[in-house]
């Protein structure tokens, strides 16, 4: 998963098969939305990352399978999300903050994961916990953080 260059220029989300070497491109939220890119997959063939709406604001995504090789998209109502899980968890940015979306409820489950102030958490595992950066982007000091969620 990735992104690709389509031929009329605007960058959308893929995905490669396995044992293919075709990009298979993900959908976007919306018609009219511009541009999207895959950050993160699971054991499940769950893709998180971010499409760019028509109004040039970003949304977090998850594409789900549906047993038929297409995806469905949903909009996790976040800026961005990073990474995910075989579980529940994925996370991601919004308002410049770490965040961590739970799946089960479709409601985030804690709006500053990562740390207390600006930030984006990049990474997650099977064990619920999240690392990520802490600070504003392109600036210093950057520190990274990590931190365990309740099951």
């Amino acid at each position: 998963m990735g992104e690709a260059e389509t031929a009329s220029g605007l960058k959308k989300a893929v995905y490669w098969a396995f044992g293919t070497a075709d990009a298979r491109e993900l959908p976007l939220l919306n018609p009219g939305d511009s541009a999207s890119v895959a950050l993160g997959i699971n054991f499940l063939g769950e893709i998180v990352g971010e499409v760019e709406l028509a109004d040039g604001s970003r949304r977090g995504v998850l594409w789900q399978p549906d047993g038929s090789g297409h995806f469905g998209v949903t909009d996790l109502g976040i800026d961005g999300a990073s990474a995910n899980n075989d579980g529940t968890r994925i996370v991601g940015q919004s308002a410049g903050r770490s965040v961590v979306w739970d799946t089960r409820s479709l409601n985030m489950a804690n709006s500053d994961p990562v740390t207390d102030g600006p930030g984006r958490a990049v990474a997650v595992n099977n064990g619920d916990l999240a690392a990520g950066v802490r600070g504003k982007p392109l600036s210093w000091p950057l520190r990274a953080e990590s931190r365990r969620f309740p099951s």
